[in-house]
């Protein structure tokens, strides 16, 4: 009975690992721009590829792009400093237009 246990939890283990997620960080060279996900789409024409970007949850298409995985403490540290950066740079617009 204690094999069929271990057999039992060695497969959980490996479906475990086997379905775990990626974490990418693509980054547009024309642009600069850097984007966060766990997934894309390798487009049919000229190796555009589409993305939903974890820091800000924008869709985007690049034309050119150089993808690189990483690991998952590095992805919830870019995408959660992408996501806060840009929510204090709209605090920021918005007390400029108050001000003026």
């Amino acid at each position: 009975m204690n094999y069929l246990r271990v057999f039992i939890a060695a497969a959980a283990l490996a479906l475990i690992a086997c379905s775990s997620t990626k974490y990418y960080e693509i980054t547009d060279p024309t642009t600069g721009k850097v984007y966060y996900s766990t997934e894309y789409e390798q487009g049919t024409t000229s190796g555009t590829i589409s993305l939903t970007d974890a820091g800000t949850g924008a869709q985007v298409t690049i034309q050119t792009s150089e993808i690189k995985e990483i690991s998952e403490p590095e992805f919830m540290s870019n995408a959660y400093d992408k996501q806060r950066n840009e929510a204090m740079d709209d605090v920021k617009a918005t007390e400029d237009a108050a001000e003026e």
